[in-house]
């Protein structure tokens, strides 16, 4: 029951935040949302947030860290790392919305965006829904 929890809670920060985007996106009439309208991208992301944060849950113990924040800031780097090299070259996403280059930008960008969401967003709903 508790990796359902840690799932659903995973899911939650990107489902929001991807709706927030692709709406702003779109009202300010963003070519690639017009020609793309569903981005693999999109419909990923929160299934990977959702898994993420369960196998946190059952492997957050081997992160390295004294606190619970420093292991989930960890594992949000660490799937940071994970995300950008898959948008950067399995699904170049910033390729449509930005063009040229810039599609290797979330190697660098995705790390800490995950890290900081995973402290200061994941964490405490996951203490807020009693998950550890």
């Amino acid at each position: 029951m508790r990796s359902i929890k840690a799932y659903a809670v995973g899911i939650f920060v990107p489902c929001t935040t991807w709706f927030l985007l692709y709406t702003t996106l779109y009202f300010f009439d963003n070519e690639a949302i017009k020609k793309h309208p569903v981005q693999v991208v999109s419909l990923l992301t929160p299934i990977l947030w959702g898994a993420w944060n369960a196998i946190f849950l059952n492997f957050g113990k081997y992160f390295r860290g004294k606190t619970i924040q420093d292991k989930i800031t960890l594992a949000g780097f660490i799937f940071g790392i994970i995300t950008g090299a898959i948008t950067a070259f399995i699904i170049p996403l910033f390729l449509y919305l930005l063009g040229g280059g810039y599609q290797y930008a979330t190697l660098i960008f995705f790390p800490f965006y995950n890290m900081l969401c995973w402290r200061y967003l994941v964490h405490p709903m996951n203490k807020a829904f009693k998950i550890y």
